[in-house]
C-alpha cells in the first residue's frame, strides 16, 4: 500500500511538473508572438521613416533643380543680351545702318533664338523638377502604406498568437 502511495504522490508530481511546463510553454508562445509583433511593428515603422527621408530629399532635389535652371537661364538671358549688343556694335562699325530692316531682322532672330534657348532651360528645369515631386508623392505613399501595414501587421501577429494560445486551452473549456 505504502508503494501504491508513492506511485500516485510520484503520478501528482508528474502531472504537476507537465502543468508547469505546459503553462511556461504558453507563456513562452505568447511572449514570441508579442515580441514578434513588436519587431514586425518597429521595422515598418523604420521603413516608413526611411521612405520621409527620401520624399523629402527629392523634395529638395525639385525645388534645387527649379532654382538651378533659373539661373542658368538668367546667365544664358545676360549673356545673349551682351552678344546681341556687340553685335549690333560690329554691325554699326562696319557702317551698317543698325535701324534698317537687314540689322533689325538680325538682331530679332537672335533675340528670338535666345528666347527660346532661356524658356528651353526653364521648361527643362520644370520637368525635372516635376518628375522629383512625383518621386517624393510617390514615397510618403509608401511611407503612409509601411506605418499602415505596421500596425495590421503588429495586431495580426498578436492575434495568431492568442490564437494558438486559445487553441492549447479549448478543449478545458467544455
Amino acid at each position: 500500500m505504502c508503494f501504491a502511495m508513492l506511485g500516485l504522490g510520484a503520478a501528482a508530481g508528474t502531472a504537476g511538473s507537465t502543468s508547469l511546463l505546459g503553462s511556461l510553454g504558453t507563456i513562452a508562445s505568447l511572449g514570441s508572438s508579442i515580441i514578434g509583433g513588436i519587431a514586425q511593428y518597429q521595422n515598418a515603422m523604420a521603413q516608413a521613416a526611411a521612405y520621409e527621408a527620401s520624399a523629402e530629399a527629392a523634395h529638395k532635389s525639385a525645388i534645387q533643380s527649379l532654382e538651378e535652371s533659373e539661373d542658368e537661364s538668367d546667365i544664358r538671358r545676360r549673356q545673349g543680351v551682351s552678344q546681341i549688343a556687340k553685335n549690333k556694335a560690329i554691325l554699326a562699325a562696319q557702317g551698317i545702318d543698325v535701324s534698317g530692316e537687314f540689322a533689325m531682322d538680325l538682331l530679332d532672330d537672335q533675340r528670338t533664338i535666345l528666347e527660346e534657348d532661356t524658356f528651353a532651360m526653364r521648361e527643362s528645369g520644370t520637368r525635372k523638377g516635376n518628375a522629383y515631386e512625383e518621386e517624393a508623392t510617390n514615397y510618403r505613399n509608401m511611407a503612409d502604406s509601411a506605418r499602415s501595414s505596421a500596425g495590421i501587421g503588429l495586431i495580426g501577429t498578436l492575434f495568431s498568437g492568442f490564437s494558438s494560445v486559445g487553441k492549447r486551452y479549448a478543449s478545458y473549456a467544455y
